[in-house]
């Protein structure tokens, strides 16, 4: 095979010589350069920030979960874009919940069981958030959610941080409100059977 493309080339004219080695040399070039480029983004990989996030399903409510993932999405592109943390740029990875206790704790224990994750961000409904929150704990990744929470939930697991006003304070706000911006003396409330719907009339009340 070898002898037959140097007879090839021998018959070739110092044009089409020139022409040939270039051409040998521009594939050469790219086949590196794909080489190059697979490998180094194999090792980027393994060495990026990988920040997971975690909304309600597009059949849950679409529009909290489009406006998680795209609040996370631009912060993550002014980081990147300044150059990283560090030099090493943040890559954001998505599951879905679907708000449901059981389903956040099992992808929770699949966030937690692969080291390259260093924190996780939100968890919209307050029973997943604080049923994840058990298994970051464990692990030791911190979770930013945007549930309401109440405060002893917070307090009883340091590695939960909430973004939004606890449910006390949203009920002492809204009582005061009642009584001394409106005057009214007699409030009824009506609340869900869930815990969050439980810890808001109570601290209402």
């Amino acid at each position: 095979m070898i002898s037959v493309i140097r007879e090839k080339f021998s018959e070739l004219g110092k044009r089409e010589k020139f022409l040939a080695i270039l051409g040998l040399i521009a594939v050469l070039g790219v086949l590196l350069s794909i080489a190059t480029k697979v490998s180094l983004l194999h090792e980027d990989e393994d060495s990026l920030y990988r920040i997971a996030v975690v909304g309600p399903g597009s059949d849950q409510e679409p529009g909290i979960g489009r406006s998680i993932r795209q609040g996370v999405e631009y912060y993550a592109e002014i980081i990147n874009g300044t150059g990283g943390i560090g030099g090493t740029s943040v890559a954001i990875d998505y599951y879905q919940d679907n708000n449901d206790p059981d389903t956040a704790r099992e992808i929770a224990k699949a966030i937690s069981a692969d080291t390259r994750n260093r924190a996780v961000v939100g968890h919209w409904s307050s029973a997943a958030a604080i049923a994840a929150g058990e298994i970051y704990k464990a692990s030791g990744i911190p979770l930013i959610t945007s549930a309401s929470l109440n405060p002893e939930t917070i307090e009883a697991n340091q590695w939960l941080f909430s973004i939004l006003y606890n449910n006390r304070k949203q009920a002492r706000f809204l009582a005061n409100y009642g009584r001394n911006v409106l005057g009214q003396k007699l409030i009824s409330v009506i609340y869900s059977s869930t815990d969050e719907g439980k810890s808001l009339e109570e601290d209402f009340a």
